[in-house]
């Protein structure tokens, strides 16, 4: 074999390794890192497509900001965190357990949690707005009662692991939301 093969095929390996190192690193340019891309893969199955459009804008959720009864409200509510779980529940699951072993997905989760959390007071406020709230609570213990009712681990624990059909889940948040929020 001439002596200039081996060096062609190790360039080439060379190549290939630099090739695919460069793929990886504009990839994680684009999205400035594995948290970034991670944050897109979340932030598309929360959407449930890649349109530019912000979940609050979407229509699904523009029908629970216009409506007018509170009860109805929140089973509109139990239904988008239903179709949510249904999409993100697994990956948001996954981001949870990777928080605690890697700092710059600890920071995803939080802000994953605290999106949650404005979300939640975006519904409490327009819940809110329709009338009173059960005589305990305030727009902000209201808020966090949402926050928390609206943790895909809820949805992962009951449909997952306790086998729940998605309707069943959905039945029992909304009655929970509206036992928890609203006036007897």
């Amino acid at each position: 074999m001439p002596e200039d093969v081996k060096p062609r095929r190790y360039e080439s390996a060379l190549r290939r390794e630099q090739a695919a190192a460069t793929r990886t690193r504009i990839v994680r340019a684009a999205f400035t890192g594995k948290p970034a891309l991670l944050k897109q893969a979340v932030d598309l199955q929360l959407a449930g497509d890649d349109a530019p459009v912000p979940v609050r804008d979407r229509p699904w959720f523009q029908e629970l900001l216009h409506q007018r009864d509170p009860r109805r409200l929140l089973e509109l509510e139990a239904r988008n965190d239903r179709m949510i779980c249904e999409r993100a529940a697994a990956l948001l699951e996954a981001v949870r357990n990777a928080s605690a072993t890697d700092d710059d997905i600890a920071g995803l989760h939080a802000t994953i949690k605290q999106q949650r959390h404005t979300g939640a007071r975006t519904v409490a406020e327009a819940l809110a707005a329709l009338g009173p709230l059960r005589d305990d609570l305030d727009l902000d213990t209201a808020t966090d009662v949402l926050w928390l009712l609206k943790d895909p681990a809820l949805y992962t624990a009951l449909a997952g692991d306790r086998g729940w059909p998605a309707e069943r889940y959905q039945a029992w948040l909304a009655r929970t939301m509206q036992a928890s929020l609203l006036p007897a």
